[in-house]
């Protein structure tokens, strides 16, 4: 979450999308 604050971040949280939707999919589980 806190890296989705930060806009300098953005980029950082473009290579983790993909492993930040699997961390949201398991958490919904």
């Amino acid at each position: 979450m806190s890296v989705r604050v930060n806009p300098g971040q953005k980029q950082l949280t473009l290579t983790r999308s993909p492993r930040a939707c699997s961390r949201r999919a398991s958490s919904r589980e």
